[in-house]
C-alpha cells in the first residue's frame, strides 16, 4: 500500500466538477480523483476545520463511530473498475480489525475527521498514478492538467 496525503482540492471553473489530488507521501506520484461538489465540500469543511451548527452526514458517522467504541485505523483506496474507484474504511470493532466498502470521497471525508492515515493499493497507483519528476514528459501534461482547474 502507498501511502497519500491530500494535497490539493481543485474544481474546473467551466463545468464545476472536482477533483481531490492525493500525493504519495515518498514519491512525487500523484493520484486524481474526481468527486462530486457535496462530497468535496464536506471534505473542504474538515481540512479547514469548519465549525458547522449541526453534524453533516460525515460528522454523524464519526459521533456513531465514538458511541459504538468503532476504532477507525485507515483507508484504503484498493481498486478501479470501469473508471469508478472502490475503497475501504478499516476500523477496529471489539478488538477485532474489520472493514466496510465505501465511495473514496466519503472514505476521505472520514479519514479527515478520524485524523486516520489513507492509502492507496500498489496497483491503484501503479496504473493510475502519475509520477512527476523534473525531466518526466508527464510533468507538463500534469501542469496543464492542473492549470485548468481553480484551487477550491
Amino acid at each position: 500500500m502507498v501511502k497519500v496525503e491530500i494535497d490539493s482540492i481543485r474544481a474546473n471553473i467551466i463545468n464545476n466538477q472536482r477533483v481531490v489530488i492525493l500525493k504519495d507521501i515518498k514519491k512525487n506520484r500523484y493520484l486524481p480523483l474526481w468527486v462530486g461538489e457535496f462530497e468535496s465540500e464536506s471534505i473542504i469543511v474538515a481540512l479547514q476545520r469548519i465549525e458547522v451548527t449541526r453534524p453533516l452526514t460525515h460528522d454523524l458517522f464519526i459521533n456513531l463511530f465514538d458511541k459504538e467504541n468503532i476504532i477507525p485505523k485507515f483507508i484504503e483506496i484498493h481498486k478501479i473498475e470501469n473508471d469508478t474507484f472502490y475503497s475501504r474504511i478499516y476500523y477496529d470493532k471489539d478488538d477485532e480489525e474489520q472493514f466496510i466498502d465505501s465511495r473514496p470521497s466519503d472514505a476521505l471525508a472520514i479519514a479527515i475527521r478520524s485524523k486516520v492515515e489513507i492509502y492507496v493499493s500498489d496497483d491503484v497507483m501503479k496504473n493510475n498514478g502519475i509520477s512527476i519528476d523534473d525531466n518526466s514528459e508527464n510533468l507538463s501534461i500534469f501542469e496543464d492538467f492542473i492549470e485548468s482547474l481553480d484551487i477550491e
